[in-house]
Formats: structure tokens, sequence, C-alpha cells
């Protein structure tokens, strides 16, 4: 069986998309084998003809079920007398979430298809999305918390009064404090990484060059990614 997700990546990791018709891509997932490729939306010009696209993409690929946030009653009616199942309302979930919950029956209840995603600290040189992503975790004097669904913020102000080491160990505290459940930085010692990882944090080694928007629209395109071994 193939599940077609519209998404807002290019890989299992990336976040179910929104609009049928409008997500970038559908990642088109193989569920016996959990192999998968990636067919992206072409440019359109109206939302009818963006509807239509997507449903030939889905039918020609061979996609006996499609999952979107949200599909038109037009377009779902097309896909059901075409024998595909439409599944949609899915939030704050990725791809491969999705496929697991599908695989188990999960996604029959509707109170399956919410997710909420983890709120996101990145380590900044600022206190909002256009700021720069910092330097290594610990040397950075704020944190930028953002809840991924709504692109809300916070800073949290990092105390850079003592060691290195005590500095390090407030920042983590004051993540599981806000219950943080990813980290975004471009370096960190592997003490670190080992503490966040006994808290339940998921470590992302990356974004340089991006500011923190940046960098949280990348992890949930599934471009960014868990990186233990790029201490």
């Amino acid at each position: 069986m193939k599940i077609a997700v519209g998404s807002l990546g290019a890989n299992l990791d990336a976040w179910v998309g929104a609009r049928f018709g409008y997500c970038p891509q559908f990642v088109v997932v193989d569920t016996e084998t959990v192999d998968y490729f990636v067919v992206a939306m072409p440019p359109t010009e109206s939302e009818q003809e963006a509807s239509l696209k997507a449903i030939r993409i889905v039918v020609q690929n061979g996609a006996d079920v499609v999952i979107v946030e949200e599909a038109k009653p037009g377009c779902r009616m097309v896909m059901t007398q075409l024998g595909v199942e439409v599944i949609e309302g899915v939030q704050g979930l990725t791809v491969r979430q999705v496929v697991e919950r599908y695989k188990s029956g999960e996604l029959a209840r509707p109170e399956a298809r919410q997710g909420e995603p983890p709120k996101i600290a990145v380590a900044a040189l600022g206190d909002d999305l256009a700021a720069p992503v910092g330097t290594k975790f610990g040397q950075v004097p704020r944190l930028v918390v953002v809840k991924p669904r709504t692109m809300s913020y916070e800073a949290i102000q990092v105390n850079p009064v003592g060691p290195e080491h005590r500095i390090r160990r407030e920042t983590i505290r004051a993540l599981v404090e806000k219950s943080i459940g990813v980290v975004i930085t471009p370096s960190l010692t592997p003490e670190c990484c080992q503490a966040l990882w006994s808290f339940g944090i998921e470590v992302i080694i990356g974004g340089e060059g991006l500011t923190v928007g940046q960098a949280v629209e990348e992890y949930k395109a599934g471009a960014l990614t868990e990186g233990g071994s790029s201490l």
C-alpha cells in the first residue's frame, strides 16, 4: 500500500503540510518497506488548478491513501470516487508519525490526528525570529523559544556571569523548566548533549548562517535533523 502525505519537507521527518493542493510536495510512502519518494507540487496560478494537479499526482503515483491537514469537499469527493482514501485534520505530526499511526489503525480516531509539536529553543544572537543563530551552546547571550505551529516566541536571557560550565548548567535548567522539546545550536559539548538527551530534549546541530525563524522552518521541513554525530 502507498500513502501520499502532503508535507512541508522532502523526507519522513518533515511535518505534515497544510491544505491539499498547497503543500509544497507529497511524500509517497510504501507501508510495507517504509521506502519513500517525493513528488513536488508544480507552480499553479489558481486554486482549482492546484487541486487538479494535486489529485493527478496522488493518482498517477499509485497512492491508496492521502493524508493532509485539510481538503476541500470537492477534492475529497473526487479522490474517494477514484478509490483513494482521504484522511484530513492532521496537525502537529511528522510524515513518519502519521504513517505509523495509519498502519496501527490509530488515525481512525480523530484525536490521534492531532499532535503538539515540541517547543524549539534556538541559540541566538538576538531575541526574535530575525536574530541570527548563535555560536556554541552556553556561550550565546540568549535562546529564542518558538512554538512551531504558530511561530510565536519568547526570549530566554542567559546570565553570562560565572564559569562556562555553570552557564551551561543554568541554561539546561531553564530549558527543562520551559518544557523545551528541541534545541537548535551550531555547537555544544558532548556533556551538554548527553544532559539534554537525559531530559528527553532532541539536539539539532546546525543552523549556521540562518535566522531563528529560518532554522525553525528548516526543522519543520525535516532539513535539520538530530545530529549527535556532529559533535
